[in-house]
């Protein structure tokens, strides 16, 4: 085999990966040029947007698998059905004709990247995915963060309220709608605060 190989000038090993890649990568999480990184630039972020597809996957389909299932369990009539169906039809569909049909039925369905639906100027849609405009965190916006947090400590406080004043009175708190209310408000006041002070 190495005999024939010699022979028909092929090269083995690893020393292509010192090589110039020379084309470009949509989604990288280190930094990346396609003029200048090699294919060991390549394997990395390929291995580092494989591990960080796998950490949502895993976050969402937990997310996913246990709202369905407590569906399931349901004592509603509509929501348990609705969750039968679709633990028959994915589980009995194999995995791989699965992806074919996401991949040749829907994604191949969808325009080229120069025709992609456009939504707000922001949003696109192609064969290649969505697209979504990347948030850029300047001087400043740590403050939205940290309102953020303080907003989600104070509903925990609030939920530990409401819960011991219906244990002493028996009377139920919207907790859902002022939860909501107070998440909004004010991570949003602060924003606008500081869209504020910035454009001022």
């Amino acid at each position: 085999m190495f005999d024939n190989i010699e022979k028909r000038g092929i090269t083995t090993g690893f020393s292509f990966l010192d090589d110039v890649a020379g084309f470009g990568i949509s989604q990288t999480l280190v930094p990346y040029d396609d003029g200048t990184s090699s294919y060991y630039d390549v394997f990395i972020v390929g291995l580092l947007n494989t591990l960080l597809v796998s950490f949502i996957g895993i976050i969402l389909a937990s997310a996913l698998g246990l709202l369905i299932g407590i569906g399931r369990l349901s004592p509603n009539f509509l929501i348990s059905k609705l969750s039968l169906v679709y633990i028959e039809t994915f589980r009995n569909i194999p995995i791989l004709l699965q992806i074919l049909f996401w991949y040749n039925v829907v994604l191949a369905a969808l325009p080229s990247p120069r025709q992609s639906f456009s939504y707000f100027d922001s949003f696109f849609l192609n064969n290649r995915g969505l697209l979504t405009p990347e948030p850029i965190f300047e001087s400043g916006s740590g403050f939205i963060l940290s309102a953020f947090i303080l907003a989600i400590i104070g509903v925990v406080f609030l939920t530990r309220w409401a819960k011991k004043r219906h244990e002493l009175s028996g009377e139920e708190f919207p907790i859902f709608k002022v939860a909501i209310a107070i998440l909004i408000a004010r991570t949003f006041t602060r924003l606008f605060y500081y869209w504020s002070a910035h454009w001022r």
